[in-house]
């Protein structure tokens, strides 16, 4: 073994392992304290065939570091940390020196040396210690930490679910993003919570869909296996209402949601000058005719709202929303082509100066003197005409002059 004791990675070892130990001049077996945080465990690491090949070789670790180990949060475990860890094993090894948990034998890799596994080692516990729990003295604690069970049980499911299905995996290992790819190419995802115990249960899921997910696997032999199977089937289930939104996206101006998901069923799309039209889809029957509301002034919109009364009868549900609204309108929906052009409806409210509210949203009441037409946020438009001594009120409606060209214009309170 002169070649190790001479070469950089025996220099590397000392330098950054400082408490870890040859046990003989064979380098046979390495033992020591594994410090981790303001926490230090006890480790013996066997390589029969010596530092620099670790066919055969196996880690032993005291029974608190045991519970310590986790996968690295965030990313997919390398093969090595993944090999430990599922093949886990329970049972006890017993020496003249020691009583320790066997952890895992390790991945007969090529190449691998003792100071490489040991590094790797290194930041798969201080990752995983980052946000574990410490007892009053800031020191970490394993008595609330699961068992090594749980992780075992939860990476062979991983495996079986494949990994270019795991999106992520937080610090704790009890919140799993996964994903999947439907035939459109469309990208959906699921985050399940896990409880932190052997058998795991799933506390609860969320999903970017427009129905909740009936019924999910809270527990069984592969939970979340069967979970993403019932989350396969309502994403098939909606695949018409993906095509329907996706077409609106495409192919209108849509001002509302301001970053549209699926899991929303309804676009405001832009109609004409600071005019829109709220689309309420029937998540399922989306082709069908769906609930609708104009906003804007009542010279732009009243025309429109006539058309669609009349001729609401003609919806051939064959078509697309958006081809049944061009044909029953009279309109053609256009996306803005330019700053310009989405300034001219992108006004901001006459009163606050914004164009989109927190909690209000974007102006939704116009003037109706067509030369004016200024938008308003109708909150904004309430509190100006309360403030006005001259302005009326009837009801829960207020009646005064514009801000901007005093002609007639009433709101309805929120």
């Amino acid at each position: 073994m002169e070649g190790w004791r001479t070469g950089p990675q025996a220099q590397k070892m000392l330098n950054d392992f400082p408490l870890l130990f040859w046990e003989s001049e064979e380098f046979c077996a390495l033992s020591g304290m594994f410090q981790v945080g303001r926490k230090e465990f006890e480790i013996r690491l066997l390589c029969p065939e010596g530092p620099l090949n670790l066919r055969g070789a196996s880690v032993l670790v005291d029974s608190d570091f045991e519970q310590f180990l986790k996968v690295r949060s965030c990313e997919k475990p390398s093969l090595h940390c993944q090999e430990m860890l599922l093949n886990s094993e329970s049972s006890m090894f017993s020496d003249d020196k020691s009583d320790k948990s066997i952890v895992s034998k390790l991945l007969n890799r090529p190449g691998e040396d003792v100071y490489g596994f040991l590094v790797e080692f290194r930041e798969l516990c201080q990752t995983s210690g980052k946000n574990q729990p410490t007892d009053p003295h800031g020191r970490l604690s394993t008595s609330k930490l699961p068992t090594a069970s749980f992780y075992r049980n939860l990476l062979a499911e991983l495996e079986s679910i494949g990994w270019a299905n795991v999106e992520s995996v937080d610090e704790s290992i009890t919140k799993v993003k996964l994903s999947l790819v439907d035939g459109a190419k469309r990208k959906h995802e699921i985050d399940i919570f896990l409880s932190a115990e052997h058998p795991y249960e799933i506390l609860k899921t969320i999903t970017q869909l427009p129905t909740a997910l009936q019924n999910p696997a809270r527990s069984g032999d592969k939970p979340i296996a069967s979970t993403l199977r019932k989350f396969n089937e309502l994403v098939e289930k909606h695949q018409k209402l993906f095509d329907v939104l996706d077409d609106f996206d495409a192919r209108t101006w849509v001002v509302e949601p301001e970053h549209p998901t699926r899991s929303e069923t309804f676009r405001k799309v832009v109609i004409g000058k600071f005019s829109s039209l709220l689309v309420d889809l029937d998540a399922a029957y989306p082709t069908g005719v769906p609930e609708f509301r104009f906003f804007g002034s009542e010279t732009a919109i009243g025309p429109l709202r006539t058309r669609l009364d009349e001729c609401l009868h003609k919806w051939d549900s064959a078509l697309m929303p958006v081809d049944n609204l061009e044909a029953i309108l009279g309109i053609t929906f256009d996306k803005p082509k330019s700053g310009t052009q989405a300034a001219q409806f992108s006004l901001e409210c006459g009163i606050c100066y914004a164009f989109r509210l927190q909690d209000h949203g974007i102006p939704d009441i116009a003037c109706d003197y067509e030369p004016c037409s200024r938008p308003f946020h109708r909150s904004c438009l309430f509190e100006w005409l309360r403030s006005v001594p001259d302005s009326r009120q009837s009801f829960d409606a207020l009646f005064g002059q514009c801000p901007y060209c005093s002609k007639s214009i009433s709101v309805r309170g929120l």
